[in-house]
C-alpha cells in the first residue's frame, strides 16, 4: 500500500464509532443489480455506457446474523465486488496483520456519480453513514455542509467503499485501516467517481480531495454476490 504525504490522521474517537456494528430495523430496499450489471462496472472507474441505469446498481447492508456484507469496489481494477464485515475495530498499525486498507470515499449532494455503495444519512448503511458523515461535515463543511444532528442527511449524498480483492480472501485474520477520503471542493466532486486506489491518489496529488487515516482498522473479507443477496436488507431512520 503506498503512502502519500497529503494523507492526514484523525483523531480515532469519533472514527471508532463510525465503524462499529449496531443493530438495525430491517425494511425492504431497492432491488439488486442484475449481474451482468455488475461486470458492467469495469477498470474504468465508471459505469460502461452499456451498463444499465445507474439505479440498478446494488445499494445497502445486508444483514446476516451478526454478520454485515455491503457492495464495495476493488480498488486495484474498480470492478464492483462485496465485502463482510465484523463488528468491532482495532488500533491501525496493532500488529502485522494489518496489511490491508479499506477507503471511504464521501460524496456531497450534487455530485454526479451512478449509484452509490451506501446512500443517503443514516440511508441504507445506518450502521456507520451517520458517523462517517460527521466527520466530513466537519473536516469539510464548505463541501458537505455545516453539521445538523436534526437534519444530518444535509449536504451528503453518501459513500463508496474501496479495498482489495485480493488481500486475506476468506479470512478474518487481515483487518484494513480505515481511511476517509473526502473531496475539497463541490466542483472536484461533480463529475468525479473514483474506485480506484490510483485514482484516490491522484486526486490527493491534484489538491482535489484528501485522504483521513483514521487510526483505526477493521477485519473484513470479500464474499460472492450470491452470499450478499442471502443477507436480510437494512435501513436506518
Amino acid at each position: 500500500m503506498m503512502r502519500h504525504p497529503k494523507r492526514l490522521l484523525i483523531a480515532p474517537a469519533l472514527a471508532a464509532a463510525a465503524i462499529l456494528i449496531v443493530g438495525c430495523r430491517q425494511t425492504p430496499t431497492a432491488p439488486l443489480a442484475s449481474r451482468a450489471a455488475v461486470r458492467a462496472v469495469g477498470a474504468g472507474g465508471r459505469a460502461a455506457e452499456s451498463s444499465p441505469a445507474a439505479g440498478a446498481l446494488p445499494s445497502g447492508e445486508r444483514r446476516h446474523g451478526q454478520l454485515v456484507s455491503e457492495p464495495a469496489y476493488d480498488f486495484l481494477t474498480g470492478d464492483l465486488i462485496f465485502m463482510q464485515a465484523k463488528g468491532g475495530v482495532q488500533p491501525a498499525h496493532a500488529d502485522a496483520r494489518t496489511v490491508g486498507v479499506l477507503y471511504i470515499v464521501e460524496y456531497p449532494t450534487g455530485a454526479s456519480v451512478p449509484t452509490l455503495n451506501c446512500v443517503g444519512v443514516p440511508g441504507n448503511c445506518p450502521d456507520h453513514d451517520p458517523l462517517f458523515a460527521q466527520v466530513a461535515q466537519q473536516t469539510m463543511p464548505g463541501v458537505y455542509g455545516t453539521f445538523d444532528a436534526e437534519h444530518p442527511d444535509v449536504g451528503i449524498l453518501g459513500h463508496d467503499h474501496l479495498v482489495s480483492g485480493h488481500d486475506g480472501h476468506g479470512s478474518y485474520d487481515v483487518a484494513r485501516e480505515v481511511h476517509e477520503v473526502l473531496f475539497t471542493s463541490a466542483e472536484a466532486a461533480a463529475n468525479s467517481h473514483l474506485t480506484t486506489q490510483s485514482a484516490i491518489e491522484a486526486a490527493v496529488e491534484a489538491g482535489d480531495a484528501v485522504d483521513l487515516d483514521l487510526g483505526l482498522a477493521i477485519h473484513l473479507v470479500v464474499v460472492s454476490q450470491s452470499a450478499y443477496e442471502t443477507g436480510a436488507p437494512v435501513v436506518g431512520g
